[in-house]
């Protein structure tokens, strides 16, 4: 619904985005932040970023979305940065269907040294925080609860991982840190609650 290009220091806050038939924000190549906005009832993802160029995304309610609730994707791997912080993210679907590219709170791809920190993430179809090839990732301090997959994943070839101090109450598996014939390697998981699988 809303689509932005090549932004420097971006700032969109305190919007109601709703009701789309594809996605809610869409971020290529920007810079800025994304903040106290409600993303709501669209059929792709809630907020979707293409190659951050150093961008924060906090403080917004991202709910009933058809696809994913927030994306950082890059083309190629690389270094990105964004900031993914205290977003509450729930009812998240996977009318889209694959094998878990999809369904998911916080879905992270190709993008290295991106912080997913103190997010509240419920009632999603797959995980909460889903990383592929996503390089120095940091899943902390999250709460997560009745996911349909597994909660929190890192998979693929990504170099460096830290999943700390999250709350997971309710899903079919607690954490995986998987798929290292991809060239996965180096993950650290410590300090995590995790109950009723």
């Amino acid at each position: 619904l809303l689509n932005v290009s090549r932004a420097r220091a971006i700032a969109i806050e305190d919007v109601e985005v709703r009701n789309s038939a594809g996605g809610g924000i869409s971020l290529v190549e920007c810079s800025g932040r994304v903040s106290r906005t409600v993303v709501s009832d669209v059929l792709s993802a809630g907020i979707k970023s293409l190659d951050a160029q150093g961008l924060e995304i906090s403080a917004n309610e991202v709910t009933r979305c058809a696809g994913n609730g927030i994306l950082v994707w890059r083309r190629e791997a690389g270094e990105d940065g964004t900031l993914v912080i205290a977003n509450r993210i729930s009812q998240i679907r996977n009318a889209l269907g694959g094998t878990g590219e999809w369904g998911n709170g916080v879905n992270v791809f190709r993008a290295a040294g991106v912080l997913v920190q103190a997010n509240r993430i419920y009632d999603c179809t797959y995980s909460a925080v889903r990383g592929n090839a996503a390089s120095n990732i940091q899943i902390i301090s999250n709460n997560c609860e009745r996911l349909g997959e597994v909660a929190l994943y890192a998979e693929f070839g990504f170099q460096g991982c830290v999943i700390a101090n999250n709350v997971v109450d309710t899903a079919a598996t607690g954490i995986s840190v998987t798929n290292f014939n991809e060239g996965g390697r180096l993950a650290v998981i410590q300090g995590n609650l995790i109950r009723n699988l």
